[in-house]
Formats: structure tokens, C-alpha cells, sequence
């Protein structure tokens, strides 16, 4: 019998990336669909979550393969905007061996034919095993890309697939309040609406943002209020 190939996780799983912390607003179907995922040995699946930057894409796929793994399952998460990763299409031989592959952000490497071939093969052996689920996100619709290879974009049109919608404000301040939650801070509707209006709507750049609040507001011992958030802000860097 084939040997699984043991990989080291590629990233670290978030703290609050959990389907908990996920406020599903208008996609109520992808996350039950997704709650309800498994993984078998008796057929295999390809699913797809396609939505604009800062969605929730990565959140979801997080949450699915804590989910999967706390459940015993053999599980891989390949960030595909990593250049590291996306310099090595070598590295999906024999990931089909897992009970769940996860490809987190497939836009960019489609576009290159060695990477297709890799990822074509890959779906191929998936299919011959009939066994696992491969769950993959994208920014746009497999016809909407500019694949260098036909018959992978077939392939990826197959998959079942899935579109995020975006939070609204609402939504957004409900998230971040749960967010913050999962952190054991106290965050009010009033300082979480202060913190959409005064930076980028983006819930990548909000999480970041208090991520770093959480550490100053302990590192200083103060609440979360708008007059420390107004002079913190200029310590905080809003990207990645």
C-alpha cells in the first residue's frame, strides 16, 4: 500500500477562524453546505467557493479543515499566493492521498501552463481514487479566467461551486464583535462602527486591525474605547 506522504502544515491556522466566529449574513446555503462536508472513501468531491477579496474565502476553507481535522481526517491547506508555494507545482504530487486538500486561491496560478498540468494531473488521480474532497477558492469563475489549459478549465467547471457575498456594515460590525469575543475583549457596537467609518472596509484589514488592538490594549491594560482606538491607530499598520 502506498505510504501518505507526510507534509508539514503550510500555515498557521488563525485563533478565530472558526465557523463560530463566522457571520454568515446572505450565505447561508455555502455554510451549511459546508458545516455538512465529508469526506469518504466511497466518491469523491470538488468544491469551489469563488467571492471578491476580503469575502470570507479563506475564513470558510479555514473553518472547514479544522472542522474535517478535529474529526481524525488527514487534512492539507496550500496557500496559493504564497510565492514560495506558487513557485513549486511539484508540491501537489501525491497530495491526493489526503482526505481533504485544501488550494486557497487558485486565480494566480492558473494562468500558468506548468501549474495546469500539475493541477490537471492532481484532479485526475482524485477522480481515478474516487475518494476525498478537494476544496478550492477563487476570486472569479472558472470561465471567467484565463486558463492556459482547456481541459483543467473543465474540469474546475464541474465542481460544485459556491459564491461569497460580501457583509454588510451590519453584518461587519456583528463580525468583528465576535471576533473580539473570541479574542475575551469587549467590543461595543459603537467603538466596532467607529472602526468601519475611520478605515478600509476590507474585514482582512478590520481583523488585522484588532489583532493589533488586542495586543496594545493589553500591553497598555486599557479598554477598547474610541479615544484609545483614536490614538493607537497611528501604531497600527493596515497591511498584512
Amino acid at each position: 500500500m502506498k505510504q501518505r506522504r507526510q507534509l508539514t502544515l503550510p500555515v498557521q491556522l488563525p485563533e478565530t477562524a472558526q465557523f463560530e466566529t463566522f457571520v454568515t449574513g446572505e450565505n447561508e446555503q455555502l455554510v451549511g453546505f459546508l458545516k455538512q462536508l465529508q469526506s469518504t472513501s466511497e466518491s469523491f468531491q470538488q468544491v469551489g467557493i469563488v467571492g471578491a477579496p476580503g469575502s470570507g474565502k479563506t475564513h470558510l476553507l479555514f473553518a472547514t479543515l479544522e472542522k474535517l481535522q478535529n474529526r481524525g481526517l488527514q487534512v492539507m491547506f496550500l496557500d496559493l499566493s504564497d510565492p514560495t508555494i506558487a513557485s513549486m507545482p511539484s508540491i501537489l504530487e501525491g497530495l491526493e492521498q489526503y482526505d481533504l486538500l485544501i488550494l486557497d486561491g487558485i486565480d494566480g496560478v492558473v494562468k500558468l501552463d506548468t501549474w495546469c498540468i500539475a493541477l490537471f494531473a492532481l484532479l485526475n488521480r482524485l477522480i481515478d481514487r474516487q475518494s476525498g474532497v478537494l476544496l478550492w477558492s477563487a476570486c472569479f469563475d472558472p470561465q471567467a479566467q484565463n486558463i492556459a489549459l482547456a481541459d483543467l478549465r473543465s474540469r474546475l467547471e464541474s465542481a460544485t461551486r459556491f459564491r461569497v457575498h460580501k457583509l454588510s456594515d451590519d453584518y461587519k460590525v456583528q463580525a468583528l464583535q465576535k471576533h473580539a469575543q473570541a479574542r475575551g475583549l469587549v467590543l461595543s457596537q459603537e467603538v466596532a462602527e467607529y472602526l468601519i467609518h475611520h478605515l478600509q472596509r476590507d474585514m482582512r484589514v478590520l481583523m488585522r486591525v484588532l489583532k493589533q488592538l488586542d495586543s496594545l490594549s493589553m500591553r497598555e491594560q486599557r479598554r477598547l474605547t474610541i479615544p484609545f482606538i483614536k490614538n493607537a491607530l497611528p501604531e497600527i499598520s493596515l497591511n498584512a
